[in-house]
């Protein structure tokens, strides 16, 4: 049979999801597929789960690593892929039925080097109910046209998941694009999506999501405490890789600012689990010291990031001990007001979120794990009247009050003034409501209720 697409999946202790991912990806509609399924030395009964697998369907071939590394897991199924597409799928994830034959007939019909879909995100509710966060990850006039990528370094800000779409083989090969080969499973995908949107000369971004992201695994990278490390290791290596190259010169603003926003990422991430700043002091000099050689060189530019943030980025560059310590005064604040919050719902009988935004159900997610019972959502659309979400019912605000005594309401941040105005004309009481901005950073909120109840997972 001729393989179409190599599915490498790289894994490593992941006994509470495998079963998930490969299913998913064993009952795609393009039966033409080899599934890699590469172990960096799984010691939780994942390896015996993939020989099982092995053994039941040829399609299924098990590597195993010599290295604790997605990277050299990636690389070595690269090496050992037939197909005529290469694929990736992190081993916490699902991959949508349709998701290899529909990208694979794009790629052939257009002699596609790569193409990608979009993603949503999910975790589940205490109630095993599974909530999916639709993300269009691409500006809307980058769907479904070919695109010289090379020519875009603007997707260098929106496009960092490897795992959306497939890649022919040839490309990757010609273009020498190999993973960072780190240690542990975190950015080594930014190196890789920088390379080959650099290289890419035909590429499309079709406008449906097929590849589901989970969000509710402590364990992946995104959480991790040694982020800045991961960050610093991930970017030397991009530096190293390109800096002689002059065809990336028009990447190098968006490089930058790349580095900028996974920086901040990291930054609240960091003081919400509770790392030790000290910890991390020798990855942000060197951070800083990659940003210093872009100032030098006439590649950081205040322009590129707004007065304040450049302003943050020589702080780090000159001084990242100061740097360290106001971003954790900064954060800690904001995770003090969301202790408040908590504290303050415990005061009275009965938690109503209003609205039924994905930021509430976030919200919803993070004050379950904390313990905290929710007893409705309020909304002013009708049609949502009488429905339930996240397991729970969906009133008009006049009927939370009929039905509820002595609510408090939870209140997004982006509506504060219409949504306390329209309480208050209800005769709502001001230390009733409590305005947040908790379902806003889903990272964040996720590492926080990680840090509050490490038990419930």
């Amino acid at each position: 049979m001729e393989i179409k697409v190599s599915v490498i999946i790289p894994i490593l202790n992941s006994i509470n999801y495998i079963d998930d991912c490969i299913n998913s990806v064993l009952n795609q509609s393009l039966q033409e597929i080899e599934i890699l399924m590469v172990d960096g030395g799984s010691t939780d009964g994942t390896l015996q789960k993939l020989y099982e697998y092995e053994k039941k369907d040829p399609r299924c071939k098990v590597l195993h690593s010599k290295l604790k590394s997605c990277g050299y897991q990636n690389n070595f199924g690269l090496k050992n892929a037939i197909g005529e597409y290469i694929a990736f799928v992190e081993s916490d994830d699902i991959v949508l039925q349709s998701m290899y034959k529909e990208l694979w007939n794009k790629a052939k019909k257009y002699n596609l080097d790569y193409v990608k879909g979009d993603f949503e995100t999910f975790y589940y509710l205490q109630n095993n109910e599974k909530i999916l966060e639709p993300l269009r990850s691409m500006p809307k006039g980058f769907y479904d046209n070919i695109i010289d990528s090379s020519d875009c370094p603007q997707l260098l800000l929106c496009d960092i998941y490897l795992w959306k779409g497939i890649y022919k083989r040839t490309f990757l090969i010609e273009n020498a694009i190999w993973q960072n080969e780190t240690p542990g499973a975190a950015f080594q995908d930014v190196g890789f999506a920088f390379q080959s949107i650099s290289c890419g000369r035909r590429v499309m971004y079709v406008d449906k999501a097929y590849y589901h992201y989970r969000r509710d695994n402590q364990s992946s990278s995104v959480y991790n405490v040694n982020g800045y490390v991961f960050l610093k290791n991930e970017f030397l290596f991009l530096e190293h890789l390109f800096e002689n190259k002059t065809d990336f010169s028009k990447f190098w603003p968006f490089f930058y600012r790349r580095l900028s926003d996974m920086v901040q990422t990291r930054d609240k991430v960091m003081v919400f689990s509770e790392e030790k700043w000290v910890d991390v002091l020798e990855s942000l000099e060197q951070i800083g010291k990659i940003f210093w050689r872009g100032i030098k060189a006439g590649r950081v530019q205040e322009k590129d990031f707004g007065e304040q943030r450049y302003m943050e980025i020589i702080m780090l560059c000159k001084d990242p001990e100061f740097y360290l310590r106001s971003i954790v005064f900064k954060h800690t604040l904001k995770k003090e007001m969301w202790n408040t919050l908590l504290n303050q719902c415990q005061k009275h009988k009965h938690t109503i979120l209003f609205g039924c935004s994905i930021t509430n159900r976030r919200l919803f997610a993070v004050l379950e794990r904390n313990g905290i019972v929710v007893d409705a959502f309020c909304d002013n659309e009708e049609e949502k009247w009488g429905t339930k979400s996240c397991g729970i019912p969906v009133l008009q605000p006049e009927a939370v009050l009929k039905q509820y005594e002595d609510p408090v309401f939870l209140i997004p941040k982006k509506y504060e003034r219409a949504m306390c105005d329209q309480l208050t004309g209800l005769g709502v009481q001001i230390q009733q409501m409590i305005v947040n901005d908790i379902g806003l950073d889903i990272a964040t909120a996720f590492v926080y209720h990680y840090n509050k109840k490490k038990s419930y997972l």
